[in-house]
C-alpha cells in the first residue's frame, strides 16, 4: 500500500532534494474529443475574471457576506467600496414601496437640507460635500441612508431639542408626519387641526390653523406630502394644498349631511374618498389644480373607510347592506361598479393584496371570502376560508402568495398554489389573537395576544411552523416587525417593551427588554429598523437603538407631565413625535411634541460589518 509522506509525495522514500515541476508549459488532455488545456497562472481564477463579473457575483451575496468579503480581501474592498455595494445591498432589503419613501425623503430636500440632515450624525464635512455632489446618482439614497444608519448606531447617546410643542384642548385624535418628513398635522377633539412645518434653520413653525364647528375626527396626508385632509363632526372634509412659498392654502371642502367618518387619499392619481354617516361615499379627482366630484356612491347605511390598490385603480368599501363593492376607475376618470361581495352578516373589513389582483373580505358569518382579478376586468370568487368563530382579521402577504386570517382563538394561514387554487397550510392557537402582520419577506407571521406574542416561519415545502413565543404577563398592546423584517418589537402592559432578532440560522433570539414604571402602548420602529421608542403610561418615551456589535442600548428618554399615548419616529429618523396627556391628576387636554436627535460626542468607532 502506498504511504503519504510529509513531504507530500505518494510512495517510496522522499528525495533530499526540493520538488520542482516537470512541466515547462500547460498541460493539455483529451476527453470525449476535445482538447482541455490546463492553466498554469498562480493567481485564484476568481480574481481572472472581469470586474464586471465581480459585480455580478457581488450583488448575489447577502449584506453580512459583503461586508465580510470586504474585510478579508484588499481587492474587492476596492471593488466594493467603489460601487457602494454595501449600502446597495442594505437598500435590497427593504420592499418596493419602503424604498420609494426614501427616494421621496431623499430628493424632497435641496443641498442645503440634505445637508443639515447629515450634519446631526456626520462630522466629516468632506464626506457630507462628496456624497450630495452624487445626488444624480439613482443609488443616492441607499448611500445617504446606509451612511446616516451607521454612524448613528456608533454613538451610545443622542442629545434631545424639542423644536415645537403643540396643545389641545381635549384629546388629540391623530397626529402624522408627511412622507417626506417635513410636516406634520394634527386634530383634536376641539375641533381643531394643526399644520406645522420644517423650516430651514431647523424651527418647526405653525403653517396654518383649521376650525371645525365640532369635533376634528381626524388628518391626514397624501402620499407626496402635498396635500393635507382634515374632517369631523361637522359633516366636511377640507383639503389643504402646499404653495410653492411653502404656505398652505385651503382648496375645497366637500359637503356631506352628516359627520365624516374617514377620508382616504388614493396611493396614485390624486383621488380623494370621503365617506359619511349619511349613508354617501364621494370620490373626488384632482385635474388641473381643481378638485372635481367624480362619483357619489349611495346605500342605506353608514360605510367603512375605503381601502385603494397598490396602483390606484380599484377601490373597495363596506357598508351596511351586508357587502363589500369593488368600484373601478375607468379611462375617462370615472369611477364605475366592479362587483358586489356578499355575505350573510355584516362586512367588518375589506382589503387588497400588494400586486392588487386580490381582495379579501371579512364578516361576522365565519367566513372569508378572496376575489381575484380577471383579465376580461370582472373580480371572481377564488377561496372561502371557514373559522369556527366570527372572523376578525385577515392580511395579505406582501408578495400576496400568503392570507392569515384571525378568529377570536386562533389564526389560519392559507397560501395559493401554482395552478391558483388557495390551500390552507397552518395553522396559530394562543388564546385570542389581538392583532397579526407578515413580514416584508413574506416569510414570517407575528401574532400578538393577551400574555405572549408567537412568531411563525415558513417552511421550503410550504408548511408552516412556530419559530418562538414571546412571554409578557399582561396584554400585548402592539407587535411589529421592523421595515427589513430582522427584528420584531412587543410593547406590553405588563410595563416592558422586548426587542428579539433573526439570526443567521433562521432563529429569533432575544436582544433588550425595555422596562416602563407602567404600561407600554406602543413600540415603533425607525424607518432604517436600527431604533426602537416606546410610549409609556408612566410620562416616558424611551429610546433604544442598536450598536455595531448587534447589541440593543438605551439612547434618550423623552418626558411628559403625563401618560404618554403614541411615539414615532419622522420618517427620515431625526424626529420623534410624541402624545401626551398634559396633566396626570387632569387628563383635560393632550400635547403633541417634537423632539429633534442629534449628537456632540465623537462617534466609536467600530466595524460597519459587525452592525450587519
Amino acid at each position: 500500500m502506498n504511504r503519504l509522506e510529509n513531504n507530500g509525495t505518494v510512495g517510496g522514500s522522499p528525495s533530499s532534494e526540493p520538488y520542482k515541476p516537470i512541466l515547462t508549459q500547460a498541460p493539455t488532455g483529451v476527453s470525449e474529443g476535445r482538447i482541455i488545456t490546463v492553466s498554469d497562472e498562480s493567481k485564484p481564477s476568481l480574481l481572472n475574471l472581469s470586474v464586471d463579473t465581480h459585480l455580478k457575483i457581488i450583488g448575489c451575496l447577502r449584506l453580512r457576506d459583503i461586508a465580510r468579503l470586504k474585510q478579508v480581501s484588499s481587492y474587492f474592498r476596492e471593488v466594493i467600496q467603489e460601487d457602494n455595494a454595501l449600502a446597495k445591498a442594505w437598500y435590497r432589503r427593504f420592499p418596493s414601496p419602503h424604498q420609494f419613501l426614501l427616494n421621496t425623503i431623499v430628493t424632497s430636500k435641496d443641498d442645503d437640507q440634505l445637508r443639515c440632515w447629515m450634519e446631526r450624525f456626520i462630522n466629516d464635512k468632506d464626506s457630507i460635500d462628496s456624497l450630495i455632489e452624487r445626488r444624480s446618482s439613482p443609488y443616492l439614497p441607499a448611500l445617504l441612508y446606509f451612511t446616516n444608519t451607521e454612524r448613528k448606531s456608533q454613538f451610545r447617546t443622542f442629545k434631545l431639542a424639542t423644536k415645537a410643542t403643540i396643545s389641545h384642548d381635549g384629546s388629540v385624535n391623530s397626529a402624522s408626519f408627511s412622507a417626506d418628513a417635513r410636516h406634520i398635522v394634527t386634530a383634536g377633539q376641539d375641533g381643531r387641526a394643526r399644520i406645522f412645518g420644517l423650516e430651514a434653520d431647523g424651527s418647526w413653525k405653525p403653517k396654518v390653523v383649521i376650525h371645525q364647528r365640532y369635533i376634528a375626527y381626524s388628518a391626514s396626508f397624501s402620499a407626496d406630502g402635498r396635500r393635507a385632509v382634515i374632517f369631523g363632526y361637522d359633516g366636511t372634509a377640507s383639503v389643504y394644498g402646499q404653495e410653492a412659498d411653502g404656505s398652505w392654502e385651503r382648496k375645497v371642502i366637500i359637503v356631506h349631511e352628516k359627520s365624516v367618518y374617514s377620508a382616504t387619499f388614493s396611493p396614485v392619481g390624486g383621488y380623494l374618498v370621503t365617506f359619511s354617516g349619511d349613508g354617501t361615499a364621494t370620490i373626488s379627482g384632482l385635474y388641473d389644480g381643481i378638485w372635481i366630484k367624480k362619483a357619489i356612491i349611495c346605500n342605506q347605511s353608514c360605510f367603512g373607510p375605503a381601502t385603494f390598490s397598490g396602483d390606484g385603480r380599484y377601490m373597495v368599501t363596506i357598508g351596511g347592506d351586508q357587502a363589500a363593492h369593488i368600484f373601478g376607475l375607468e379611462d375617462d376618470g370615472s369611477w364605475q361598479p366592479k362587483a358586489i361581495i356578499h355575505h350573510d352578516t355584516s362586512v367588518r373589513s375589506a382589503s387588497f393584496s400588494a400586486d392588487g389582483r386580490l381582495a379579501v373580505t371579512v364578516s361576522g358569518d365565519r367566513i372569508v371570502d378572496v376575489h381575484g382579478l380577471e383579465i376580461d376586468g370582472s373580480w371572481q370568487p377564488k377561496a372561502s376560508i371557514r373559522h369556527n368563530r366570527p372572523v376578525n382579521l385577515a392580511s395579505f402577504s406582501p408578495d400576496s402568495r400568503h392570507l392569515v386570517t384571525a378568529d377570536d382563538l386562533s389564526a389560519k394561514i392559507s397560501s395559493q398554489n401554482d395552478d391558483g387554487f388557495w390551500e390552507e397550510k397552518g395553522i396559530i392557537t394562543h388564546g385570542p389573537i389581538l392583532s397579526l402582520i407578515i413580514s416584508t419577506d413574506s416569510r414570517h407571521v407575528l401574532t400578538a395576544g393577551l400574555d405572549m406574542a408567537r412568531i411563525y416561519g415558513l417552511r421550503d415545502d410550504g408548511s408552516w411552523h412556530e419559530k418562538v413565543t414571546i412571554p409578557h404577563k399582561c396584554r400585548v398592546y402592539s407587535a411589529t416587525f421592523s421595515t427589513d423584517g430582522r427584528h420584531v418589537a412587543t410593547a406590553s402592559a405588563d410595563g416592558t417593551a422586548q426587542i428579539y432578532g433573526l439570526k443567521d440560522d433562521g432563529s429569533w433570539l432575544k436582544k433588550v427588554t425595555i422596562s416602563h414604571k407602567s404600561r407600554v402602548y406602543s413600540a415603533n420602529f425607525s424607518t432604517d429598523g436600527r431604533h426602537v421608542v416606546t410610549a409609556s403610561d408612566d410620562g416616558t418615551a424611551e429610546i433604544c437603538g442598536q450598536m455595531l456589535d448587534g447589541s440593543w442600548l438605551a439612547k434618550a428618554t423623552i418626558s411628559h407631565g403625563g401618560p404618554v399615548r403614541s411615539a414615532t419616529f419622522s420618517a427620515d429618523g431625526d424626529y420623534v413625535m410624541t402624545v401626551a396627556d398634559n396633566d396626570r391628576s387632569n387628563n383635560c387636554g393632550q400635547t403633541v411634541k417634537i423632539t429633534e436627535l442629534w449628537v456632540e460626542d465623537e462617534p466609536l468607532r467600530e466595524d460597519i460589518c459587525r452592525l450587519l
